[in-house]
């Protein structure tokens, strides 16, 4: 029915890892030169992991956002495909009937946060460290609750609120 591929540059993770590269590579090089070189070569081992695990996690992940109906025809599902090289994996599939709020992620770093949302799991479906249009979802189903952490357009955004109001209006 609608399908969102963000297109990102992820230049961000690009420098994260080329830093975490050099840092590995200066780390093992004095290692041999200067005393300890035990503490040298874990932060060379360990900057060479922190590159790596950026590398999956971020620059070689891309994830698509669908909403198909269901199987019963009568709902919409919102559907995260996970984007691998030319593998494709349907990582998430929730009911839009669940999602309690949509709320744009502006910025992370003033928000204050409660314990109840502390304590509620975050699965995060994005492929940026730092995603600018970032949207978290609440998700209530079958009295589990959790957020989902998608990158969403404004269109997006609006079939997913304007699906909810008219689910709200039917019950």
């Amino acid at each position: 029915m609608y399908e969102y591929a963000p297109r990102l540059k992820k230049t961000r993770e690009k420098i994260w890892v080329s830093v975490c590269l050099l840092l590995g590579a200066v780390a093992y090089g004095f290692g041999n030169l200067l005393p300890y070189p035990v503490l040298y070569q874990l932060l060379a081992v360990g900057s060479l992991a922190a590159a790596i695990l950026i590398t999956v996690r971020y620059l070689l992940r891309d994830y698509i956002y669908r909403l198909d109906p269901s199987e019963d025809g009568a709902n919409l599902d919102l559907t995260v495909v996970e984007v691998m090289g030319k593998k494709r994996t349907v990582v998430c599939r929730v009911s839009a009937s669940d999602i309690q709020s949509v709320t744009r992620v502006t910025d992370r770093r003033g928000q204050k946060t409660s314990d109840s949302q502390r304590k509620t799991p975050v699965y995060r479906y994005v492929s940026e460290l730092q995603p600018q249009n970032a949207c978290l979802l609440f998700i209530l189903d079958n009295k589990n609750s959790y957020f989902l952490e998608i990158c969403a357009n404004e269109e997006l955004i609006s079939v997913l609120e304007g699906f909810k109001k008219q689910y709200l209006s039917d019950i």
